[in-house]
């Protein structure tokens, strides 16, 4: 598994709350995170977890607007 499976199974997962431009971006963010890392075969697993960490906050913190239609008094 590489950063581009990390990637799309986190689209998979937080589309389309989050946009996958920002997936993408947290991607890389995270990524640079580990880019002096002893053990880097296991970057990608690390970078997904964090990732997933950060991006489920995003989630959360962004307001949903309601599906209903405004109901008329």
């Amino acid at each position: 598994m590489g950063l581009t499976d990390a990637e799309a199974h986190l689209v998979a997962d937080f589309s389309p709350a989050v946009a996958p431009e920002i997936i993408h971006r947290i991607v890389l963010e995270t990524a640079a995170d580990f880019r002096e890392a002893r053990a880097p075969a296991y970057v990608p697993i690390l970078v997904e977890r964090l990732a997933r960490e950060r991006l489920a906050s995003l989630a959360r913190a962004v307001p949903r607007g309601d599906p209903r239609p405004p109901q008329r008094p």
